[in-house]
């Protein structure tokens, strides 16, 4: 439980929540460690650094990898020699490691995962491409591959592989997702609306995909039903900051001053050392008195 509720933290990252993520790296049982790493995956790069590379002389294995994962995002220009030394080193012993399942579809897409963010992007390509040939219904191999390709600007290549893992799996909301993106980048409009849609239906859970698909329809014209969809998120998940900022900000911009503290409120409560969410809130209790 306390393992689940540190990788939880890797959303909600604050100066309240940092203390418990550094309590943690330093716990002697590595399953805790190894959440700790996982909570820091969307932390700025030098915070990485400075909390995680130590992490890559952790006794144990399967931390290190965490380690690796987490790090290969930071950029190289970050590190001192040594240090970058230091971490192809443990990339090396991470790609060993995986390898040691090559039959299996899913080791090939993390070391995939890790060559993308290295920008190593024709390895990461081959390794994603190998996921599919074991297994050719591996979906998530099709989804990051599919995003390689955008990254690459290969936007063709990208959509006739979202089409196909549809083929394959028509109830998946991450493709719908990844195509629904592909299809915006395109300015194909209508079609991407159907794609992100139909992602928040199939993965009612992932608030993510409600906030991407409420964006959507706000800059459409669709106000009233990207707040709808916004409020259908929040009821799932109440302290998603995305979501909650889109509330506010949509909730303002409608009028709605009351309903946009109410949001307000609710991001202060998660967020108490935020002068931001403070600073908001007591502008919108000053407008709603006017």
């Amino acid at each position: 439980a306390k393992a689940t509720a540190l990788a939880e933290l890797a959303g909600y990252l604050s100066r309240a929540s940092i203390g418990s993520v550094k309590t943690g790296l330093e716990n002697d049982d590595p399953l805790l460690r190894g959440s700790a790493i996982d909570a820091l995956e969307s932390a700025p790069p030098d915070m990485k650094l400075k909390l995680v590379y130590g992490m890559l002389d952790d006794p144990v294995l399967a931390v290190r990898m965490k380690a690796v994962s987490v790090l290969a995002g930071v950029p190289k220009e970050n590190m001192t020699a040594a240090q970058r030394e230091r971490f192809d080193k443990a990339v090396s012993e991470y790609i060993s490691s995986q390898m040691t399942n090559a039959d299996r579809p899913e080791a090939h897409l993390n070391i995939g995962l890790i060559y993308a963010k290295l920008g190593r992007f024709p390895e990461a390509e081959a390794s994603y491409k190998a996921a599919i040939n074991l297994e050719p219904s591996f979906i998530p191999a099709y989804v990051n591959l599919a995003d390689l390709y955008r990254m690459e600007g290969r936007d063709n290549e990208a959509e006739s592989l979202l089409r196909s893992a549809l083929g394959i799996s028509p109830w998946n909301g991450d493709v719908y997702h990844a195509l629904g993106l592909l299809l915006v980048r395109q300015n194909r409009i209508p079609e991407a609306m159907n794609a992100l849609e139909e992602s928040v239906k199939l993965s009612p859970g992932n608030t993510r995909y409600s906030y991407v698909y409420a964006v959507a329809l706000n800059d459409t014209g669709e106000k009233a039903e990207s707040i709808r969809v916004l409020e259908e998120a929040y009821k799932r998940r109440p302290a998603d900051r995305d979501v909650l900022s889109a509330l506010i900000s949509y909730k303002r911009e409608s009028g709605d001053i009351k309903g946009a503290i109410k949001y307000t409120e609710a991001l202060v409560d998660i967020s108490p050392d935020d002068p931001d969410a403070a600073r908001m809130l007591e502008e919108l209790k000053a407008a709603a008195k006017k």
